[in-house]
């Protein structure tokens, strides 16, 4: 081929960079949910994974399970966090209190996605990792990245 495919973005290498004072931040891009491989990891991983998609009303349950996994070590995923972005100061308090102060399962990640915006916090993309996927192009690209993306 005239151009070099890129390398597959693999989770569980990112993952490994990570401690549980780390948030994973997926920058979405258009055409590309990272649901499915948070869920795929963790069940390669046999860890449990809350999945909240942030909206109206959803701040109280998302911390409640940042909370509850802090303690017990799950994942929280809170999805689409571009709709909550007046509750964003609030979550940034909630990172940036437990890392300075709290005790928190090894176990424990926290993991975010949003659409690029301007106001996300600043402290939040410092702390965390942030990661970005692109829909795959051409034929063989889709192909691969459906294959590698099969639950079976």
């Amino acid at each position: 081929s005239k151009y070099a495919n890129p390398t597959p973005f693999r989770l569980i290498d990112t993952f490994k960079k990570t401690s549980s004072k780390t948030p994973l931040i997926f920058v979405l891009s258009p055409g590309v949910d990272p649901t499915v491989q948070v869920c795929h990891l963790a069940a390669e991983l046999d860890q449990r994974v809350v999945q909240i998609a942030l909206g109206q009303g959803q701040a109280p349950m998302a911390v409640q399970a940042i909370e509850v996994g802090l303690k017990n070590g799950s994942w929280v995923f809170l999805a689409n966090c571009h709709l909550m972005l007046s509750w964003m100061s609030d979550l940034e308090k909630i990172v940036e209190n437990y890392c300075e102060n709290g005790k928190v399962h090894d176990k424990f990640r926290l993991w975010l996605s949003s659409s690029p915006n301007d106001a996300f916090p600043l402290t939040l993309l410092q702390r965390g990792i942030k990661m970005t996927t692109e829909p795959p192009s051409g034929l063989v690209s889709l192909t691969e990245f459906i294959l590698d993306n099969l639950q079976i």
